[in-house]
């Protein structure tokens, strides 16, 4: 009854509890919402997720989260109640105490139906822009708490895995993560979805909506900050910040605040993935976290092709000539996780991390001409 995937998380997590006593939930719900529960959908991970049908006929889905530590289930369904049918699925009827969900059933993930790059990117700005909107007052985790959990987990799971991306890009996800935290203003924040990439966009009659929201009230930069950390491999074999670029363009946000919360995000993610083993999108994350850490304020052929060959070695599992003598350091001189987080309580223009990294204030008028293509070759801007 529950998929492999399902119960592994759910026994990592101690929910045994919960797998016990998940037939008599969902029976339970059954008869409550006056629904016939069907089969479960196997790709299905952190709930338990399946097939119903109301008593009129209509097709819907019952979804049952995993119990975990924090308040998840209530960020979900506050995301989806104020979306209301826009942009994410519709919600039909939920028990936060219980983590269930009864929602629309969708079709298929924009993941299956193979489609270009380019216009993956059109379809999920339009999901994403579609649930942005005002809402105080809901509770939802803010901007500036994102960006301290992202440098919290980086600077942890970093050391905890033996560092398996270099310092260089641990050090800029950290310095991106404390800019975009101390950019955090209540007035501009947005309902966000939060997770907004492939899977999470299912077929929606002739359009898509997003699922399985993480629910933030933000900059809405960060919904494209996820898609900047997506599709690694693609990241690799051009001009990261022209994808940037181009997601700033379609919304009309900021290019700089989109590729920030991009850099922290792909490498927290390509952390997790790491630890759970998923490879080999994990070492791909990483590999293009390299790249885009090999030097920031840089946008010519000459730095981008440095920084290539040097990040493919990431991404194959190899470390490049250019990086062993800084590796060799590195066991011996760790990042000072404290340090960083300490910058998160800090204004960050006053900080002056070492090398060759700018102030916060001389960064973004620096990023702003990287990322609107009207730098050089970085000559004028070490």
């Amino acid at each position: 009854m529950v998929p492999e995937v399902v119960r592994s998380n759910a026994l990592a997590v101690g929910a045994e509890g919960w797998l016990r006593d998940l037939p008599g939930l969902v029976g339970g719900l059954a008869r409550e919402w006056a629904i016939t529960v069907g089969d479960p959908f196997e790709d299905a991970t952190e709930a338990f997720v399946a097939r119903a049908v109301l008593a009129d006929g209509t097709p819907a889905v019952l979804k049952l989260l995993i119990p975990r530590p924090g308040d998840a289930a209530r960020r979900e369904i506050t995301v989806l109640r104020l979306a209301a049918g826009r942009g994410c699925a519709r919600l039909l009827r939920a028990d936060p105490e219980r983590g269930a969900m009864l929602l629309e059933r969708l079709g298929r993930s924009l993941r299956e139906l193979g489609l270009p790059i380019g216009r993956r990117h059109e379809i999920l700005c339009g999901c994403a822009s579609a649930l942005w909107r005002p809402a105080p007052g809901t509770g939802l985790p803010t901007g500036a708490e994102k960006g301290r959990r992202l440098a919290e987990f980086i600077a942890a799971t970093w050391e905890e895995l033996g560092r398996p991306c270099s310092e260089r890009a641990v050090e800029y996800a950290l310095s991106c993560a404390a800019r975009r935290a101390a950019a955090h203003d209540d007035e501009r924040a947005m309902l966000l979805h939060g997770d907004v990439h492939e899977w999470n966009a299912l077929q929606a009659g002739d359009g898509f909506k997003l699922v399985d929201p993480d629910g933030l009230l933000a900059e809405p930069e960060y919904d494209l900050g996820v898609m900047m950390r997506e599709d690694p491999v693609e990241l690799l074999d051009g001009d990261p910040r022209a994808r940037a670029r181009w997601l700033a363009r379609r919304c009309g946000l900021d290019p700089v605040a989109v590729w920030e919360w991009g850099v922290a995000e792909r490498v927290s993610t390509g952390l997790l993935l790491t630890r759970i083993g998923l490879q080999p999108v994990g070492r791909h994350m990483l590999a293009a976290a390299d790249y885009a850490a090999m030097s920031p304020a840089d946008s010519g052929p000459l730095s981008l092709a440095l920084a290539n060959f040097a990040a493919r070695g990431w991404r194959y599992g190899k470390c490049p000539a250019i990086d062993r003598g800084r590796r060799a350091m590195e066991r011996d001189s760790p990042v000072d996780g404290d340090r960083h987080l300490a910058r998160l309580r800090r204004d960050p223009a006053a900080d002056r991390p070492p090398g060759r990294n700018l102030p916060a204030a001389e960064f973004t008028v620096v990023s702003r001409r990287v990322l609107s293509g009207t730098a050089d070759d970085g000559a004028g801007l070490h």
